[in-house]
């Protein structure tokens, strides 16, 4: 089963930047996540949305 939501790390390793770098998109709001606890998971649907928005602004 595909998983639904993933750590901020392992979105900073899938887009290859440092996990700082993925909080400080979370805090400025371009990437949704959700508090569970301690931790953030973002949804992959939100990270995809995120991608498809960021390659068409750079375009």
């Amino acid at each position: 089963m595909e998983k639904l939501m993933v750590t901020v790390a392992e979105v900073a390793q899938m887009l290859g930047v440092c996990r700082n770098r993925v909080y400080e998109l979370i805090y400025s709001g371009q990437l949704a996540s959700v508090k569970m606890g301690r931790s953030r998971r973002i949804a992959v649907d939100e990270l995809k949305r995120f991608v498809a928005a960021s390659t068409e602004a750079a375009a």
